[in-house]
């Protein structure tokens, strides 16, 4: 019985693989001769679009501005006295919370995996609050120089040897 079926098999898919390139043609065909949308159709789908898009954009723009408003705000040196004094407290009370964080840049590097990481200065001159970015912001840290006042919305906070480390950050407007 089961040869039987052996048999019957390959002949049922190659009916089914020449139905799905009949409905495939039709498809195409039916593609072809259809008539382009009018311009007034066409201005409604692109204004709908940017409607969309707008929306969007708010919506982001609000999810932001709400992480801001309920941001721990920090300045470099408030978050690295806060790890030098103890740095149990300050990963209990920081962990898992964003925080708004501002300062001075003192540098701007590369980690890694080649991600920006902007380092804000603090009283301890071998010491920095170090802030990672994603790839993508490569091109807005890029126009940024040492001395210049920053501000950042970061999610995650760790520390390495006493330096507090801050990731998934994005900059903020000053």
């Amino acid at each position: 019985m089961s040869d039987d079926v052996a048999e019957k098999g390959p002949g049922k898919a190659k009916k089914l693989g020449i139905g799905c390139a009949g409905v495939l043609v039709v498809v195409i065909l039916i593609g072809m001769f259809a008539e382009p949308p009018t311009p007034e159709e066409q201005a409604a789908r692109e204004e709908a679009e940017a409607q969309e898009r707008a929306e969007e954009v708010a919506a982001r723009v609000a999810e932001a501005q709400s992480r801001i408003d309920t941001a721990e705000k920090l300045t470099a040196q408030q978050l690295f006295n806060a790890y030098q004094n103890n740095e149990v407290a300050a990963q209990q009370a920081l962990s898992g919370r964003s925080i708004l964080i501002s300062g001075t840049i003192d540098d701007i590097t590369l980690d890694f995996m080649d991600e920006p990481v902007v380092s804000l200065a603090t009283s301890n001159q071998f010491m920095s609050v170090q802030l990672d970015f994603d790839e993508e912001d490569a091109a807005m840290v890029s126009q940024l120089s040492s001395g210049q006042a920053f501000t950042a919305l970061c999610d995650e906070v760790s520390e390495v040897a006493g330096t507090p480390m801050l990731d998934d950050c994005v900059a903020q407007a000053e």
